[in-house]
């Protein structure tokens, strides 16, 4: 990890040294892609199922980033040479918690691959899905907590 930073520090571009295969990163990010399409499609079953038009107002924002994401992340399989997932799992029955402890896992699994070796571009893709499962994962513990009845 030192050795990162320091390689990452000085030469303020790029990437020196060692990285993941391009073969390896595309199935490593097909595996974030699979679960990520899962997880968008608990968030449509969730938006279907809610009646609070603020709660559905903030599912159609969280869907537009994440088919966003999921292009990022199609995108980078291809240029890596492979072949990207088409779907996930669709066939969710959950609770919102249920959704919450789905965007964390994957949040986990998005940090996971950010500890790798990932050539730069993958690296940023890797950052932005980050940035937005944090914030997807602060706008479902909201809903959740207001289903409860808590501040």
């Amino acid at each position: 990890m030192l050795a990162r930073f320091v390689k990452k520090a000085i030469l303020q571009k790029g990437w020196a040294g060692h990285t993941i295969s391009r073969k390896e990163t595309a199935t490593r990010l097909d595996s974030l892609l699979t679960q990520h399409l899962t997880l968008q499609a608990a968030y449509r079953q969730a938006a279907s199922t809610n009646n609070d038009s603020a709660l559905k107002e903030g599912f159609e924002r969280v869907a537009k980033r994440g088919r966003l994401d999921a292009g990022k992340l199609a995108e980078t399989i291809l240029s890596c040479g492979g072949c990207p997932a088409r779907k996930g799992d669709e066939d969710f029955c959950g609770t919102l918690a249920d959704v919450a402890d789905m965007e964390y896992a994957f949040g986990t699994a998005v940090q996971d691959q950010r500890r790798e070796e990932h050539h730069m571009r993958t690296q940023a893709v890797l950052a932005w899905l980050a940035d937005n499962s944090e914030d997807r994962l602060e706008f479902i513990r909201g809903a959740v907590r207001s289903r409860r009845g808590k501040p």
